[in-house]
């Protein structure tokens, strides 16, 4: 039986636990730790800066698009244990997560394996689940088609356990869909 807390016990794969709010967090480029005067114009903001509203699905190159290097770099300030680089991440995911084009931008992220830590990609592909429903009668049919190839060859490919595991969930969710709207082979039942 485990017997109470103690801040200073630890998971042995997650990061010691800081008390000290003295520790400052610099983000990887592009992106850099929003101002306030940032936070405040976000919602206006554009969080895609293209003009076109076209998707762009850039999920077959070696190299991350700019979307999905920016989100990246957002996800690992939430795997930081200084709070306010989290609270400055999500105030800055917030708008981007409701571009439909985040999407492509967070399976780039989950299959960047090597280039991202486990623990971004793990985070990647929880977001992902959470947030492909809101976003998925948006694509058109070969978007998806690609979007469901991209999640299954994470799962086929993907040594670690929780990042596979996330995906498990991305592909859980995608199959409610598909089987919802009818777009799936498994159908409802209904012939």
């Amino acid at each position: 039986a485990f017997h109470g807390t103690h801040p200073s016990v630890h998971h042995p794969k997650l990061p010691p636990h800081r008390t000290s709010s003295s520790s400052s967090l610099s983000l990887p480029t592009p992106t850099a730790q929003p101002t306030q005067a940032d936070r405040a114009a976000l919602p206006s903001s554009n969080p895609f800066p293209s003009s076109s509203p076209a998707l762009n699905l850039n999920i077959s190159s070696q190299t991350m698009s700019e979307d999905a290097a920016r989100i990246a770099a957002l996800l690992s300030a939430l795997t930081q244990p200084d709070t306010n680089a989290i609270r400055s991440a999500e105030a800055a995911l917030k708008p981007i997560l409701k571009d439909a084009r985040c999407v492509p931008a967070l399976v780039e992220v989950l299959k960047t394996r090597g280039a991202q830590p486990d623990a971004v990609r793990h985070v990647a592909a929880i977001v992902l689940r959470k947030r492909i429903s809101g976003h998925w009668s948006k694509f058109d049919a070969s978007t998806k088609t690609a979007l469901k190839t991209e999640i299954l060859a994470v799962l086929a490919n993907e040594p670690e356990r929780a990042v596979r595991n996330g995906a498990v969930g991305v592909a859980a969710t995608v199959c409610k869909l598909e089987v919802g709207d009818g777009g799936g082979e498994a159908g409802d039942g209904s012939d």
